[in-house]
């Protein structure tokens, strides 16, 4: 019990800190569809069995310098946010890009030089009176023994932080797409860490 309010501690103090963008990040050069290609594993058992997950992944290097942990839990955010909102199933669409998706149609501006990560759903969507508040800390439409508020404004802390733009699309009933857009680099790739055994 212990160990489990310490660990509980442990990641309410890391979405703080990503939060208020006061987070140590440890960048890497990484291309992000090589990213996603190896949290897979990780998000399918994220999803059940009636939501589709796709993957429209460029063939394009898509290199950014990021902190490949903190990108991770970008992704699984998102995800399961979008999982949440797809109690009857539906379909989960991962794509990556250079510039800025040729359907996209968001109001936030995405940098042209920019790399892009994309993370689809066909759910509820999300109200255009809350489309504007759902990157505040602690603000959520679940129950309270479901969130605590935290979720996509530690996506836009992390992200921000990393010199990044968060996009949104939503309608009600339509599904709701997240853009990330990240600095491209020209950087060599990051040698892979060792991990210990």
């Amino acid at each position: 019990a212990i160990e489990l309010a310490a660990e509980r501690a442990r990641t309410l103090t890391q979405q703080l800190l990503a939060v208020g963008r006061r987070q140590i990040l440890r960048p890497e050069v990484l291309d992000l569809s090589d990213a996603l290609r190896e949290l897979q594993p990780l998000l399918s058992p994220l999803l059940s069995a009636d939501i589709v997950l796709e993957l429209g992944l460029a063939d394009t290097p898509c290199i950014t310098e990021v902190d490949r942990a903190q990108l991770g839990q970008v992704v699984i955010n998102l995800i399961t946010n979008a999982k949440d909102s797809m109690p009857e199933g539906g379909t989960l669409s991962l794509e990556t890009g250079v510039g800025v998706p040729t359907d996209y149609a968001g109001e936030t501006e995405l940098p042209s030089q920019n790399v892009w990560l994309s993370v689809r759903d066909t759910g509820s969507g999300i109200d255009k009176e809350l489309a504007s508040r759902i990157f505040e800390p602690f603000f959520t439409t679940k129950g309270p023994t479901r969130g605590t508020g935290l979720g996509l404004a530690t996506v836009h802390g992390i992200v921000t932080q990393s010199g990044g733009v968060v996009a949104v699309e939503s309608s009600k009933g339509g599904g709701s797409r997240f853009v990330i857009s990240l600095p491209r680099s020209s950087k060599p790739l990051s040698a892979p860490r060792e991990r210990p055994a």
